[in-house]
């Protein structure tokens, strides 16, 4: 080897100049606030407190390096441009009159001032997202119904009397029973079994097999409708949520972009490269490019930029929800429907048993078995 040959020669032909900790030197620091890459998370639009993707990308090497970070605040709309005279724009100005060390916020590669100031190695590359409104929460009473798709339900609501139906068929010259050779106390009684109530099965063999069926399916149909149905009447759910370009499109609503996305994006398969973009001959690029590098190899950056996107879609769902009136109407509905036709039945069939006796002579007194 060369240098265990002559000791005399460095062992670092090209030694770092600058130290590893910078004692906490303040950099200054311009944002442009777009989401999720920069977000104002206080009330001041004049000084607000930033925080997202980019602004965690830089703390971690502020604190790698033992920087003090100090934003500087602005009105700016837009990072800048390179006017035809040669004058440049906004936060690139800011840039290039030192008021900045460095400005991030989804500044694209290859724009026209590149050959102005330097830029990190890209820590961002993505494709256009079209963000649009959520869904509208489906009323609680309707739920239950999205429990199965409408043809699901229709066959399961037309199960029990075509099963009912082939009971009687083949039972009513076999069975003994008359819930099996009446073909309404049939339909009534594979109704039951739909709704596993407890039913004396059939004696005959071809209609004990239909039977044993029908129970089986039954069981399954019971079990997968109670197994979503406290998560359904409890979680929120949407109508219908745009997810395509086409159905964004059919829905009649209006849409539109920053008007810096224009000259990023072609079209929809188009991708786009960020940077943050310092001053030229900067001392610490080869740093940033550094720390960059490794939370880019270590996964980091994906990482944040799901935790700040997804932050608030994905809430803690671990926490027991009581079951209200609210979400318990539709039964209770239910229920007094039932009780109601139930009532009305009763007071017409006396009505008709009324008329009927006066038609044959007997006119008798009813009471009511609960009235003494």
């Amino acid at each position: 080897m060369v240098f265990a040959c002559n000791e005399t020669l460095p062992r670092v032909l090209f030694p770092r100049k600058v130290p590893d900790n910078l004692n906490g030197c303040e950099i200054k620091l311009m944002a442009y606030l777009i989401p999720p890459y920069v977000l104002n998370i206080s009330a001041n639009r004049e000084d607000p407190t930033v925080a997202g993707l980019e602004v965690t990308i830089m703390h971690i090497i502020a604190e790698e390096l033992n920087l003090t970070e100090r934003y500087i605040s602005h009105n700016f709309t837009s990072w800048g441009e390179k006017l035809p005279n040669g004058t440049i724009t906004n936060m690139f100005k800011a840039l290039d009159d030192h008021d900045a060390e460095l400005i991030f916020g989804m500044v694209p590669l290859n724009s026209p001032e590149d050959h102005e100031f330097e830029s990190t190695l890209i820590h961002v590359t993505e494709s256009l997202i079209w963000w649009v409104p959520m869904a509208d929460h489906i009323p609680r009473w309707k739920r239950p119904m999205k429990l199965f798709h409408p043809q699901v339900w229709f066959l399961i609501l037309a199960s029990f009397p075509v099963n009912g139906l082939l009971w009687w068929l083949f039972g009513k010259s076999k069975e003994t029973s008359d819930n099996y050779k009446v073909w309404y106390r049939s339909i009534l009684a594979s109704w039951r079994v739909l709704l596993q109530v407890t039913h004396a099965p059939p004696r005959y063999t071809v209609t004990r097999i239909l039977y044993l069926f029908f129970a089986i399916f039954s069981l399954l149909i019971y079990t997968a409708h109670e197994s979503v149905l406290v998560s359904t009447l409890t979680k929120p759910h949407h109508e219908h949520q745009i997810k395509t370009v086409e159905e964004l499109l059919d829905s009649k609503l209006k849409y539109g972009f920053f008007p810096l996305i224009a000259d990023s994006y072609n079209d929809s398969s188009n991708w786009i490269q960020r940077e943050i973009r310092i001053t030229a001959g900067y001392p610490l690029l080869e740093k940033f490019n550094e720390l960059l590098l490794s939370m880019q190899a270590n996964g980091l950056i994906g990482k944040w930029d799901k935790d700040i996107t997804f932050n608030q879609a994905h809430k803690d769902e671990s926490q027991l929800t009581a079951l209200s009136i609210g979400h318990m109407a539709l039964l209770f509905v239910n229920l007094l429907i039932g009780l109601t036709i139930s009532f009305i039945v009763f007071i017409v069939e006396i009505i008709l048993k009324r008329r009927k006796d006066k038609k044959c002579g007997k006119i008798k007194s009813y009471r009511l078995p609960f009235i003494q």
